[in-house]
Parts: C-alpha cells; structure tokens; sequence
C-alpha cells in the first residue's frame, strides 16, 4: 500500500458512506440475491471505525466487547492491506477472546483472518464462526 489510509471514529455523518461500503463489497460474498443486502439507516451498532484514503471512505470496521460485527472494503480497494488495518484497529479494542462470522466461500477474508491468528470453531450452514485467542 503507497497511499496512506487513515482510521478515524465514524460518525453520524459516515451512514451513507457505511452503506455504500456494505453494498459494494456484499455481493462478493453472497451473489446478487437482494435478500442479503440492507440499508444502514443508523451506524451498526457497537464502535464503528472508518478507513480513509484521499479523503474518501473506504472501508469501515465494527467491533463490540469480544465480536468484530462488520469488516468490509470497497472492492476496488481490496489487496492494499486495508482490512488488515481496520481488523488489527478492532482486535485492539477487543480484551480476551475474539470472535467473528465470515462466509466460507469468502476466501480471501477467510486467509486473512487465519492470518491473525483466527481459527475456525464451527460452521453454521455456510458460515464459518471464529475466534482468536489472546
């Protein structure tokens, strides 16, 4: 990654930059099947952290006590390391053990998660629940 990313809290102004995000990089995971998509009307619920690259948003990460809820980076983006970024920004917040879902036919979240240390617990249907020891 050349560019600089910048992480900053997300605010009530970042809504619509969170839902372009989510609805972008959704398909990736899921297909076109309009039932998996949503409209964030409010900020997700728990710590919500944006990426920033030349002042536009690009990824954003939520993270409550021991979950990281959302990770998503607008596709055009993907490869630069910025999930890695915003993933290490929401493990900092975590105290013990950590967990998170991740398609499993999401390969390349999927690698980057073992990556840092994430192992598979179980699966459910076609979500695969991890967690990361301290």
């Amino acid at each position: 990654m050349t560019e600089e990313v910048t992480l900053r809290p997300a605010g009530l102004a970042d809504v619509a930059a969170i839902d372009a995000i989510y609805n972008a990089a959704r398909p990736l995971e899921v297909g076109d099947d309009p039932e998996q998509t949503r409209q964030f009307r409010r900020l997700p619920t728990g710590t919500n952290t944006m990426a920033v690259l030349n002042g536009q948003a690009v990824g954003f990460v939520t993270v409550t006590r021991e979950e990281v809820r959302f990770l998503y980076v607008r596709p055009e983006h993907h490869g630069r390391g910025i999930g890695r970024l915003l993933l290490d920004a929401a493990l900092g917040q975590i105290d013990g053990l950590a967990k998170l879902t991740v398609f499993e036919g999401n390969r390349r979240a999927r690698e980057m998660y073992e990556r840092a240390g994430f192992e598979v617990e179980t699966t459910v249907c076609d979500v695969l629940v991890m967690r990361r020891r301290p």
